[in-house]
């Protein structure tokens, strides 16, 4: 027991740490409780909303917010949001250990062909190459639509003599005069970025070094990019346009994410930055100011990493993400719980030939416009009303009716309830809008409302069904991930019609490409061209070659701040039998490269034989490229659960009446934020939350699991 002069001292020491307590609650709110905790901070521009997704990694709470996107100043919106985010949990931005930042700047810039004025060098004789392209047709059911305009015009095309066979032998030295004139030219026009691609450069670089060299010297000021460096893949139609890309888009996004990355560490954030990537990682900033034709689509990419994440956690072999938002709508593949990849994606129409997550859009978000074509046919986009004004019931100043609009005239959408981004939707407008487009068809205002979600719905129906066809997917066995601020509001149409097996509503479905930022790991790919028949391939030069990759791989990573031992490398091989059309790609091991080529024959043709059912032992193999990815692992998170519900049937905050089917139902309105494990809901019936509203019509129920998604089904999809 302590004497009366020991417990005044520890007294004192108690009632010292009261007040500093104290000093921290008036300094930081109820957050100061918190000092002790970190955070995770995603971020998501779209071309509606800009979502937060602020990420608790000790209690595994996520508070999500959306603030409309500005096209203009896009960086404001990301600002004022991530303030107003902290601000209200009450939080030190020094609590925030890692930001990752996804959006479109460089994909707006491709497609709107904002970017800046690019030049381009080639192989003499190759001038009309952008042009000639794959002699691709912008749509192959109109023979007659326009080709695709060159992204650099004829004029900016220059040619230099030299040549490089495609074994890397140098036949013709090169020009320098050539090089040099080509420059003056350049200079001339005022062009900002240069893209080198010459022959046969994949495999000997020495001609492209040189010209880099030389315009470097003699152009200081302009941004010079060989095509090789970036990515040594054979195709120099292909490899010139993600040189061609690089350059376009390297100045606005240097600009962009410098000023974003400022306003970040104003706030006080000094956690370091990444942007997500088209292979489904993320990257550091500098690593994207180097290199950004890699970040292209980062914020759908995150969104599928987020569903991919859903899939994971429930178990789900085979499942489509669906992240529908204000401009568009995405579809990708998720198998075991890992995102459908590719070694080539398009953006604005031009080709990106580098590792991606398969992705494919469509003009048919919440903002998509509805119209009547001259023959009297309704359709819906692919043009957008955007953020600003918005659609109509926005109270913007929009002028043309829009999706958003048809939800709020069938009563998917309440003007009594918050939408995000604190607007007030206006139903008044909404039918003003509809009515015109009823007066076209001669049909009520709430036909016209559900006939464009239905045409909205035969877009997306068509789109699932090619994806599930392509993968050789059972619908009856496909849940549907449904994301993105329209997507829960839609979904159940596709359940209904697609006869899927089920849809998952995430527990923040309106943020969850922001919050797959936050779930994706460091991602770095290398590859070397190759085209040799496997059986003339020296075994022990194919090991070096893949040593050389890894080494440069693991240099990377160093770079980007994470150490090796949080790493790991894969290998694989495109191969394919002479003269096919298509590749595999092969998993390549360690083990496989000892045991000689044969192992990789017998893994090339099990996996034909898996994938067409057939193989031939006989054909001559042929390996195209070899390819190495470097995974530097985050630590990695769970989300909270939540507690059992004490009755099976929610309670209900309200009811409310909705259209659907040609006829008015009264349904039931939840609100998300009250759902418990466990907790079973029929149709009708609205479920609302900040970032969206899911909808369940009736013959619809839907059941909460233990990580709050809401799993929807319909009975006659399980007959």
């Amino acid at each position: 027991m302590l004497d009366s002069g020991g417990g005044d001292i520890l007294w004192a020491g108690i009632l010292g740490k009261l007040n500093c307590y104290s000093k921290l609650l008036s300094d930081y709110g109820k957050g100061a409780i918190l000092m002790q905790e970190s955070y995770r901070l995603g971020i998501d521009i779209g071309g509606t909303f800009t979502d937060i997704a602020l990420f608790n990694e000790t209690t595994r709470e996520v508070t999500s917010l959306k603030v409309p996107s500005s096209r203009t100043n896009p960086g404001k919106p990301v600002l004022e949001g991530v303030s107003k985010v902290i601000t209200g949990k009450g939080i030190s931005p020094q609590a925030i250990k890692h930001v990752v930042h996804g959006c479109t700047i460089a994909t707006n810039a491709i497609i709107e062909r904002t970017g800046v004025k690019t030049g381009l060098i080639l192989t003499k004789g190759c001038k009309g190459m952008l042009e000639i392209g794959r002699f691709e047709t912008v749509s192959l059911l109109d023979l007659m639509s326009d080709k695709l305009v060159a992204l650099v015009p004829k004029g900016l095309v220059k040619e230099v003599r030299g040549r490089i066979l495609h074994s890397g032998e140098e036949v013709e030295p090169l020009c320098e005069e050539d090089v040099l004139q080509a420059v003056n030219e350049l200079s001339r026009e005022d062009v900002k970025s240069i893209a080198i691609c010459l022959l046969n450069s994949y495999i000997n670089p020495q001609h492209e070094n040189r010209v880099k060299h030389i315009i470097e010297k003699a152009m200081p000021e302009a941004i010079v990019l060989s095509a090789t460096e970036i990515w040594p893949e054979m195709g120099e139609y292909e490899r010139a346009y993600i040189a061609i890309l690089d350059g376009y888009i390297k100045p606005l996004m240097d600009a962009y994410l410098s000023s974003v990355e400022e306003g970040l560490r104003n706030i006080g954030i000094k956690a370091p930055i990444y942007v997500p990537k088209l292979n489904g990682g993320v990257t550091t900033t500098s690593s994207s100011r180097e290199n950004p034709v890699a970040t292209v689509t980062s914020g759908p990419t995150a969104g599928v990493q987020g569903a991919a994440f859903i899939a994971k956690s429930l178990g789900i072999s085979k499942a489509i993400s669906l992240d529908i938002g204000g401009t568009s709508a995405d579809f990708s593949c998720i198998e075991d719980g890992e995102p459908a990849y590719s070694t080539a994606t398009r953006v604005g129409g031009f080709p990106v030939t580098m590792p991606s997550v398969w992705l494919r859009s469509i003009g048919a978000g919440g903002g998509a416009i509805a119209w009547v074509d001259p023959t009297g046919i309704l359709k819906v986009g692919p043009q957008s009303a955007g953020a600003d004004p918005g659609p109509i019931c926005y109270g913007k100043g929009g002028t043309q009716p829009t999706v958003t609009d048809a939800y709020l005239i069938c009563g998917y959408l309440s003007p009594d309830t918050p939408f995000p981004g604190e607007i007030k939707l206006d139903k008044n407008l909404a039918e003003q809008a509809i009515s015109s487009i009823a007066s076209k068809l001669g049909v009520t205002t709430l036909e016209a409302a559900e006939g464009i979600l239905l045409v909205v719905n035969a877009m997306l129906e068509r789109e699932v069904s090619a994806l599930t066809s392509k993968r050789g997917f059972d619908r009856r066995e496909i849940s549907l991930i449904a994301f993105g601020g329209a997507c829960p509001t839609h979904a159940h149409w596709l359940l209904d019609e697609l006869k899927l097996q089920n849809i998952i509503i995430p527990p923040y479905p309106g943020t969850l490409s922001a919050l797959g930022g936050v779930l994706s790991d460091v991602k770095q790919d290398a590859v070397k061209s190759l085209s040799q028949d496997l059986d003339n391939v020296n075994i022990d030069k194919l090991r070096d070659d893949y040593h050389e990759m890894k080494e440069k791989l693991t240099a990377w990573l160093k770079g980007e701040g994470i150490s090796a031992k949080q790493s790991y490398i894969l290998m694989s091989a495109d191969m394919k039998y002479r003269r096919q059309a298509y590749t595999l790609d092969i998993p390549v091991s360690a083990a496989m490269l000892n045991e000689g080529t044969s192992a990789l024959k017998r893994a090339f043709h099990d996996t034909h034989e898996r994938i067409y059912k057939h193989h031939d032992e006989k054909a001559i193999i042929e390996v195209v490229n070899l390819r190495a990815t470097i995974i530097g692992t985050l630590p990695k998170v769970e989300l909270k659960t939540l507690p059992e519900a004490e009755e099976k049937t929610p309670k209900a905050s309200r009811t409310t009446e909705m259209y659907y089917k040609g006829r008015k139902h009264a349904a039931n309105v939840y609100q998300r934020s009250a759902l418990r494990h466990g907790h079973v809901l029929s149709g009708p019936a609205i479920i609302e939350q900040e970032d969206t509203t899911t909808i369940l019509p009736a013959g619809f129920t839907a059941e909460v699991d233990k990580l709050g998604c809401v799993i929807i089904e319909k009975g006659d999809n399980r007959d």
